[in-house]
């Protein structure tokens, strides 16, 4: 709060109620459903791969800020529920990916060949409340994300600390 430079009265409660949501997530940890993720060239990406049932065979692709396929993987859903992935930052040709917004995509089908609903999800600590107009957003990990792709908020887990 100490960044908050004005506030106005917004007559749509709906506005007012998700700015004061979005208030209290600000250093909290958060779990969201999102397609961009932020890569800082250095540290691996750990996200989360949320599949439905019937899932039969899926795969995970990577693109960069330009819509390049940078990295695949075509086993990643080859049964429903939620398994983490860590995408260590290179691309399909063993090259480090260069820092920057990238899209994670996920096309997963059943036996039959039709899709099942996956997505991918990703935690981080919310930084600050992005809004314009009606719309109001979290900035997490770089990235805002819409209040509607929010799945858990929770307070930043401590660390235990042992003295010598």
């Amino acid at each position: 709060l100490g960044n908050v430079i004005n506030v106005n009265d917004d007559s749509n409660s709906k506005t007012n109620a998700a700015l004061a949501n979005g208030l209290n997530y600000v250093g909290k940890e958060i779990t969201y459903k999102s397609e961009l993720f932020n890569y800082d060239g250095t540290k691996p990406v750990q996200m989360s791969i949320n599949v439905s049932d019937g899932a039969n065979q899926g795969t995970l692709q990577i693109f960069n800020k330009q819509g390049t396929l940078v990295f695949e993987d075509k086993d990643i859903a080859d049964r429903s529920g939620t398994r983490g992935f860590l995408w260590n930052g290179f691309d399909k040709d063993g090259v480090k990916a260069p820092n920057g917004q990238y899209t994670v995509k996920l096309n997963v089908t059943n036996t039959a060949g039709d899709k099942v609903d996956a997505d991918a999800s990703f935690v981080g600590v919310g930084q600050s409340v992005l809004s314009s107009g009606s719309a109001v957003s979290i900035e997490v990990n770089n990235t805002g994300v819409p209040l509607s792709n929010i799945m858990q908020v929770r307070p930043v887990p401590v660390v235990a600390t042992t003295g010598t």
